[in-house]
């Protein structure tokens, strides 16, 4: 049986966001990667709740749930309902809604607050300002499970005048650590950080002048709760 979910906002939308007035990600992205979810489902080895924050056309969440699981995905522009996901819209209306994520809210089944083992969240924290970030990473920690991955792909493109938040590695770490979000064990090296699953969410590759690629202009996180 399909688990019917329910989201209790204040905020059904990003309507002030430069992603809301100058869209680009809501209208053209319907995102999905079937390699990584197929890790993530042998990971957990169960059916599991997955949320996607920035969900856009809402793929990456069909998918999970034509694979057997529990899915929701949040999306701030209005957008969406005009780009290539827009029938995902109109058929998955328990598991797809708008929300402004930088502000507080709370997704419910069965009248009571759901958590998800496996959050899920590409190319839009830097969209997000750092006060922004505050009630976002403070919404991810009351959703995530206590044994819960929450994996999330940084852009550090500052070419992108969307991406507001451009930060250091060091930087990320801490904002995440101050949030009571660490690193999972798991590959650490310049740009992958206590990542678990291999199949990153988007490969970015950009070309110098000279036409040789250039790669790594984003960082790969893979966050659990802190215990302590």
């Amino acid at each position: 049986m399909t688990t019917k979910f329910y989201l209790d906002t204040e905020h059904p939308g990003a309507f002030d966001s430069q992603d809301h007035l100058n869209p680009v990600g809501s209208l053209n992205d319907n995102y999905t990667n079937i390699e990584l979810l197929k890790e993530v489902c042998d990971h957990f080895k169960k059916k599991i709740n997955m949320l996607d924050l920035g969900c856009a056309g809402g793929q990456f969440v069909m998918d999970f749930i034509n694979f057997g699981n529990n899915a929701v995905g949040l999306e701030g522009s209005t957008h969406a309902l005009k780009g290539p996901g827009k029938n995902n819209w109109l058929n998955f209306s328990n598991n797809l809604f708008f929300c402004d994520i930088t502000k507080s809210f709370t997704i419910l089944s069965e009248n009571r607050p759901t958590k998800f083992e496996f959050i899920h969240c590409s190319e839009v924290i830097e969209h997000l300002s750092e006060k922004e970030l505050e009630i976002f990473l403070q919404n991810v920690h009351n959703h995530l499970s206590d044994d819960g991955i929450f994996c999330t792909q940084i852009s550090i493109d500052d070419s992108d005048p969307l991406h507001v938040s451009i930060f250091s590695k060091n930087k990320w770490q801490n904002i995440l650590s101050d949030h009571k979000l660490i690193p999972c064990e798991g590959i650490n090296d310049s740009h992958h950080i206590g990542y678990l699953f291999n199949r990153r969410f988007r490969e970015h590759i950009i070309f110098n002048y000279d036409d040789k690629i250039k790669t790594g202009t984003s960082l790969y996180f893979c966050l659990k709760k802190n215990s302590i």
